[in-house]
C-alpha cells in the first residue's frame, strides 16, 4: 500500500518535496515497466503555477480498438489526441471521427516510430474538421495491440485541461474473425481497410507485365465469404428466390453439393448477389443505370451496362484489389501459405513437389479431375478458404493489362466498359503459377467454364 512520487518539472526553480524523486524534463514517451500486476500508476498534470490540476490512473491495457469521446465544451477552445507506441516496432493505426453515428473523418497514421508518441490537434488528424464537428473517435490497429489513446482538451489561457483515456472496444484482433453467419452463404469473415502492395511480390519468380506492383489503399471494411459459393448455396437461394436460373454446374467436373458452383457467368453471379441482398432486406449493389434507380434483376441481368453502389450493405463481388488484399492476408509471398519449393515460374503439376501449396489449394497437382469440396483445404491467415485454386473467382473489374502508376485508393478497374472481366485465384485444372496471389485472368462476362465460380462480400462500414 506504499506510494512513490516522481516529479518532472519545466520550472528551473522548482524544489521537490523530500519524498519526491525528481526526473529530468524531456519530450517523449514515459514507460513504466514492472512485474507487479498490482502497481497502479497515477498521472497528475498542472500547467505552471495555476490551480487547475488533472489527475487520473494510467491504464495498463493493450487492445486493438478503442472509442474516445470528444470532450470539447464551450469553455474549451481546442482538443487533440495522443497516440503512444511503447513497442519495439512501428505502429500504424486508423483514426475515424463520427458525428451522430456517421463517419465525418478518416485517416491512416502510418509507422509511428517505436518508443514515441504521436500528438496532434483534431485538424491534424482530419484536416478541415472543426473541434466541435464530431462527437467520438474510433482508433484501430489491424497489425498489433497498443495502449489506450488519450484526448487532451484545453483553453487558450492554458489554465483548464481535461485528459481522457479511450475505452476498449476490441481486446483481440478482429481481422479474419467471424463477422456474421448467413443461413445460405455461410460464414463471413471480417477484412479491414488498409494499405498494401498489389501485384508481383518481392520474392515472386514470375515477372508478368500485367502484375507491375503499385500501392493500393483500401478504405472500406468488408465481410468476405469464407468459401466460394457452393451448389448447395445456389440451390438454397433458388428455393427462396425461384427466379434464379438453374444451377449451371457441369457435374462431371465436380458434382457434390458441397463443391463450388461452376460454369457460372459473371451476369449470373451479380444476379445471385442482388437476389440474396433482396431476400435479406439489404440494399442491393447492382443497377443498370448510373443514378441507381433501376435494380439489376432477372429481367435485365444479362446487360454489360452495370453499375455498383459501393456504399450499399448488400452482397456483391469483390473488386480485384479487394480480392488480392483478402487473398494475401498480410503476406507478400507468392501464395498466402509459405511455399519454399516454388523457386521458378513453372506449372508444378507433379504431386508432392509443392507440398505446402497442396495443403491450401486444389490445382493441377492434386485435383481429382474436377473441383474439390469448398473449404476442405487449409484457410489463409484471415480464415478464407480456396483463395488459391479450386475455381477461378469472378471479380467486379473490367480488365486492363496495366495497373495504375503510383499510389491509389479504392481502385476498381477501368471506368469504361471493356471486353473482359477479371478473374482471380486459379483453379483445379490450372498450374501453380495461376494460383499465385498476384496472378490475373480475364474472360468474357458471358463465358461458362468448368473451372469458373465466385464468392461474395458485403461492405460493413459503420456509417453505411
Amino acid at each position: 500500500t506504499a506510494s512513490l512520487g516522481m516529479v518532472m518539472s519545466n520550472d528551473p526553480g522548482h524544489i521537490p518535496d523530500p519524498e519526491e524523486i525528481p526526473l529530468v524534463p524531456v519530450e517523449g514517451t514515459f514507460v513504466i515497466d514492472t512485474d507487479n500486476p498490482r502497481l497502479r500508476p497515477k498521472l497528475a498534470f498542472r500547467y505552471g503555477d495555476g490551480e487547475s490540476l488533472c489527475e487520473f490512473f494510467l491504464q495498463d491495457t493493450l487492445a486493438w480498438e478503442y472509442i474516445l469521446p470528444n470532450t470539447i465544451h464551450d469553455h474549451f477552445s481546442w482538443t487533440g489526441m495522443s497516440l503512444m507506441n511503447p513497442s519495439d516496432g512501428p505502429l500504424t493505426v486508423w483514426v475515424e471521427a463520427f458525428r451522430n453515428g456517421v463517419m465525418v473523418g478518416q485517416s491512416e497514421i502510418a509507422d509511428i516510430p517505436p518508443g514515441t508518441k504521436y500528438v496532434r490537434l483534431s485538424d491534424g488528424f482530419w484536416p478541415g474538421l472543426g473541434y466541435a464537428d464530431y462527437d467520438q473517435v474510433r482508433i484501430t490497429s489491424w497489425l498489433q495491440a497498443f495502449p489506450p489513446p488519450m484526448s487532451i482538451t484545453g483553453n487558450d489561457d492554458q489554465d483548464r485541461h481535461v485528459f481522457f483515456n479511450a475505452a476498449v472496444t476490441a481486446e483481440t484482433n478482429p481481422t479474419g474473425s467471424l463477422y456474421a453467419t448467413d443461413s445460405i452463404v455461410g460464414d463471413l469473415m471480417f477484412v479491414p481497410p488498409g494499405t498494401f502492395v498489389q501485384g508481383r511480390g518481392p520474392d515472386d519468380p514470375c515477372d508478368n507485365f500485367n502484375e507491375v506492383p503499385f500501392t493500393h489503399t483500401r478504405t472500406h471494411r468488408i465481410a468476405v465469404m469464407a468459401t466460394e459459393v457452393t451448389r448447395q448455396m445456389w440451390a438454397d437461394l433458388q428455393s427462396a428466390q425461384p427466379e434464379l436460373p438453374a444451377d449451371p454446374t457441369q457435374t462431371a467436373f465436380g458434382g457434390g453439393m458441397d463443391h463450388p458452383v461452376q460454369s457460372v457467368t459473371w451476369h449470373e453471379a451479380v444476379l445471385y448477389a442482388n437476389l440474396l441482398s433482396e431476400l435479406r432486406g439489404l440494399t442491393p449493389c447492382y443497377y443498370t443505370d448510373a443514378a441507381f434507380t433501376t435494380m439489376l434483376d432477372t429481367s435485365n441481368y444479362q446487360t454489360d451496362t452495370v453499375f455498383c453502389l459501393w456504399n450499399a450493405d448488400g452482397y456483391r463481388l469483390l473488386s480485384e484489389g479487394e480480392w488480392e488484399y483478402a487473398c494475401r492476408a498480410g503476406t507478400t509471398t507468392p501464395f498466402s501459405v509459405d511455399e519454399p519449393a516454388f523457386i521458378f515460374c513453372g506449372s508444378y503439376c507433379t504431386p508432392g513437389v509443392l507440398p505446402d501449396l497442396e495443403q491450401a489449394a486444389v490445382f493441377c497437382a492434386n485435383n481429382d479431375a474436377g473441383t474439390g469440396p469448398a473449404g476442405q483445404k487449409m484457410a489463409n491467415p484471415w480464415n478464407l478458404h480456396d483463395m488459391h485454386g479450386n475455381v477461378w473467382e469472378w471479380c467486379w473489374d473490367w480488365h486492363s493489362s496495366y495497373y495504375p502508376s503510383g499510389a491509389v485508393s479504392d481502385y476498381v478497374g477501368p471506368s469504361v466498359n471493356m471486353t473482359v472481366r477479371e478473374i482471380r485465384g486459379g483453379a483445379w485444372s490450372y498450374p501453380a503459377t495461376s494460383c499465385r496471389s498476384a496472378s490475373r485472368g480475364a474472360v468474357q462476362p458471358n463465358k461458362r467454364s468448368t473451372d469458373g465460380g465466385f464468392r461474395l462480400c458485403r461492405t460493413v462500414d459503420p456509417d453505411r
